[in-house]
């Protein structure tokens, strides 16, 4: 097996493009490319050591066409903007211009009606970095709460007095557990959060307030960019296991769920719990999160199940890639496999739990029927040496074994998702 080469990651600018950028690689380095236009991220293309392209251009069109196609919207001639893309014409920035005119930010806010909430487990260095990004925002929420669920270790509550930030301690371990305290302690209309080993775009508070006040949205989901791609494990998981969900704007609401039960509703798909936000209202009608789910209990999917239920209740939710956060993975493959048994852990219960909640979302099938032939499909394609992707077939297996053990033996246990959040 070869050695795995870190990735390079470059973000490059559509209208700093010149026909002479040496953006493909050296022969003996990879690059991942993020491609922008100003601040909106557009798409992204991995460039593999040792291959030449003499045709960079097409291949950068062809990541970013679907985006661009979007916020084009009929006005501009699609196949004059491929043709000056991909020929690098003098018509491109003008016509880029066009694509993007009244999508860029103006008359930005110094401050916005937001309580951001970051959930920490001993990851004060990950957390400092974190903090120090949100000091960068262009326009800053106006209120930030630090809820420290591993309250033995470190100095958070001095790290939180640094930064200005609302100090919680939560005893209780559990994510869910944390996220609803940060939930009973925020006082404006809008709750955000971001995991505490993310750093964060300086326009990402923006996009946030400025998402719900552009839509009805009950929760707005946001991009998530690998900050780094450096180790087998890093690559691992953004090539299979990416929080990335696109750069194309998607909401999600009441005929997505129904169209969606034949298999369950996957969402798992929608965004990622790093990096969201809820109308602090929706906790009235839904309730809070499920203690029995998330980090520290089954092990994740906190989040897509308390999606699933607004979405259950004729909410609306958002995906919005203007609101960007940098996430770094984990770095190593022993890692990694704890990581991914917990999630399968997690995703087995939540969709356990949502079976229960609503018999005609099909979980079962999902389960039974879906999931046993896509493995049976990565064992065969993994055998025999179970490199790379295949690695950690093995933990996942397990964690989807240790679900059903979990659920039976908690799903009758309080999900406090009732509990009142204004005490």
């Amino acid at each position: 097996m070869k050695p795995i080469k870190p990735y390079t990651i470059r973000h490059v600018r559509l209208d700093n493009l010149q026909q002479d950028d040496n953006i493909f690689p050296e022969p003996n380095e990879s690059y991942y490319l993020v491609l922008w236009y100003h601040s909106i991220a557009l798409g992204h293309l991995y460039l593999e050591a040792g291959q030449q392209y003499k045709d960079w251009r097409e291949k950068v069109w062809n990541a970013v066409s679907p985006a661009i196609y979007f916020y084009n919207n009929k006005k501009v001639n699609e196949e004059v903007l491929k043709e000056s893309f991909i020929n690098n014409n003098d018509l491109l920035s003008e016509l880029l211009k066009q694509v993007f005119d009244g999508e860029l930010s103006q008359n930005i806010p110094a401050t916005v009606p937001v309580s951001l909430v970051i959930c920490t487990a001993n990851r004060n260095k990950d957390m400092e970095v974190c903090l120090h990004s949100l000091s960068q925002q262009t326009c800053m929420p106006e209120e930030i709460i630090i809820v420290d669920n591993s309250p033995d270790v470190g100095n958070t509550k001095s790290i939180a007095e640094k930064w200005n930030a609302i100090y919680c301690l939560e005893q209780q371990k559990g994510l869910s557990y944390a996220r609803n305290t940060g939930i009973k302690k925020a006082t404006k209309p809008v709750i955000a959060w971001v995991d505490d080993d993310v750093t964060l775009h300086p326009l990402w508070c923006y996009h946030i307030w400025k998402a719900f006040m552009d839509s009805d949205a009950d929760v707005v989901l946001g991009l998530v960019l690998a900050a780094e791609l450096e180790t087998e494990s890093q690559q691992v998981f953004e090539k299979h296991w990416t929080f990335n969900r696109g750069y194309i704007p998607k909401t999600y609401d009441l005929d997505w769920f129904n169209n969606k039960l034949a298999y369950g509703p996957p969402v798992w798909e929608l965004g990622a719990g790093a990096n969201m936000a809820f109308k602090k209202e929706v906790f009235d009608k839904v309730g809070l999160f499920d203690v029995r789910l998330g980090a520290g209990t089954s092990g994740c999917s906190e989040d897509s199940e308390i999606w699933f239920r607004i979405l259950k209740q004729k909410g609306t939710i958002y995906y919005e890639p203007k609101c960007i956060v940098y996430h770094t993975h984990r770095k190593g493959m022993e890692v990694l496999k704890k990581q991914l048994k917990n999630y399968m852990r997690g995703f087995v219960v939540a969709a356990l739990l949502q079976q229960r909640q609503h018999p005609s979302a099909n979980y079962k099938k999902q389960l039974f029927q879906a999931m046993p032939k896509y493995y049976i499909n990565l064992f065969r394609a993994g055998f025999p040496g179970f490199n790379f992707r295949y690695t950690t077939l093995k933990s996942e297996m397990i964690g989807i074994a240790e679900g059903f053990i979990y659920y039976f033996k908690h799903k009758d246990s309080p999900s406090h998702i009732n509990s009142n959040h204004n005490e």
